[in-house]
């Protein structure tokens, strides 16, 4: 994992959204880390992502 990765992940132009939702993956890494009883699973990272993007619609937005 990037030591750094809070800052350097700020200096990347992209969506808010990919930001947010990388950050949270980041986090919950680092807690995993910490703490082995709270390693996120598969389900966790796909909820996460769907909390951001749904297959069916990728800006992030929720609108069709």
């Amino acid at each position: 994992m990037v030591h750094n990765f809070e800052s350097e992940i700020e200096k990347i132009e992209c969506d808010p959204a990919i930001k947010d939702c990388l950050k949270k993956l980041y986090a919950s890494e680092e807690q995993g880390l910490s703490e082995p009883s709270k390693i996120p699973n598969l389900a966790y990272y796909e909820n996460t992502i769907d909390e951001y993007y749904t297959k069916d619609d990728i800006s992030g937005t929720g609108e069709d």
